[in-house]
This record gives C-alpha cells, sequence and structure tokens, in this order.
C-alpha cells in the first residue's frame, strides 16, 4: 500500500495560490462531524440525546449564517479497509442507537473508532435534530448535515423547525468527509457565498 500524508496534497494546492485576502466576514463553516466529535469526546453527556444536543450547540458556534456537518461514509468492500486493519480498529463490535434517552458507551473515544458506530450516529442526529427542542440552537442559521450521499438542510421558519432534503447536494457520495467538504463549499460558492 502506498500512503502519503494528506497534507501533502493541501501543501500542494496552497503553493498554487500567490494572493489571497482574508475574509471580511465568515458566512459559512464546513466541518467533519467526526472530527468534532473527536474534539469533544471527553465532555459528552451520558446520553446519546445529550451527545446530539452537544455537537449541535458547538457546531452552530461556527457561523452565523450557515453551517455545514458532514461525516464519512463506511462502505465495505472500501480500499480504508486495510488501513483500518493496519490501526487495529476493531469493527466486530455492533453499536445499535435506538433514541435519545440511550445511554452510550462508557468509553465514548473508543467507541468512535468502531465504524458501526460512525455509521449508526449521523442517521440518529439526522433524526434527532428533527426535534422541535433544536429550534433554539439553530436559530437564524442554516445547519446542512451530509452523510451517505444524503443531505438535508434543517433550519426555522416562523419559530418552528423545519427540515428539507437538500436535493442539488445529495449527488455527493464521497466515503471522505474531506472531499465531502469540497463539494459542500462549491455548493456555498455557487449559492452566491463567495465571501465565506
Amino acid at each position: 500500500m502506498t500512503k502519503t500524508d494528506k497534507s501533502t496534497l493541501l501543501t500542494l494546492l496552497e503553493s498554487k495560490v500567490h494572493q489571497h485576502k482574508s475574509p471580511g466576514r465568515l458566512g459559512a463553516s464546513i466541518v467533519d462531524g467526526n472530527y468534532l466529535l473527536h474534539t469533544l469526546s471527553a465532555r459528552f453527556p451520558a446520553t446519546y440525546g445529550g451527545v446530539a444536543r452537544r455537537i449541535l450547540t458547538q457546531a452552530v458556534t461556527l457561523s452565523p449564517k450557515r453551517v455545514d456537518i458532514v461525516f464519512d461514509d463506511y462502505p465495505t468492500p472500501s480500499i480504508k479497509d486495510c488501513e483500518r486493519e493496519l490501526r487495529g480498529i476493531d469493527d466486530n463490535t455492533e453499536y445499535i442507537v435506538t433514541g435519545p434517552e440511550q445511554v452510550r458507551p462508557r468509553n465514548f473515544g473508543s467507541a468512535l473508532c468502531s465504524r458501526s458506530l460512525k455509521q449508526q450516529l449521523p442517521v440518529f442526529l439526522s433524526q434527532e435534530w428533527q426535534d422541535q427542542s433544536y429550534a433554539q440552537i439553530i436559530g437564524s442559521r442554516d445547519v446542512y448535515l451530509g452523510f451517505r450521499g444524503h443531505c438535508s438542510h434543517l433550519y426555522v421558519s416562523d419559530g418552528q423547525l423545519k427540515r428539507d432534503s437538500a436535493d442539488r447536494m445529495v449527488s455527493c457520495n464521497h466515503e471522505e468527509a474531506d472531499t465531502m467538504v469540497c463539494f459542500h463549499a462549491r455548493s456555498i460558492s455557487d449559492e452566491g457565498e463567495t465571501e465565506t
């Protein structure tokens, strides 16, 4: 297997940009959902509902207008199976997230390495964040949740939380959140959010 650090590509791309201005305002943010999970794992509440609330609360602080949260997909077989095997990732434990009152695994940081849990969480978040209690957290923002070729748009209208399928985003079936970030950035650019 031939591997290269992802940062190598970023360094190459940055070398091709000769001049750029820092944005005058922040109109949108795109975040890798699994990265966000790992940064918060030590402070997570005991239940999946608490986890969902904490993730969304943290994510919406990133932008006053639009936040895109994208998650990796874990199809099998995949070219990444070899890497997971080399890392010794346990894919034998099956996790099932049944609802917001369910208690999360005690060692949530280790559980987050499981393909099963990584597949279950975005599905759960997509369902959980439709609850009207999240309207106050989302406020005036547009929140996009992308995973497994699906993208939902969450927003508040007349005090009610709404959810639409973001049809223009559904064609994104990338396995890696890193490449989904690029797809979402392009979508933002196409919508006229040029100062993001």
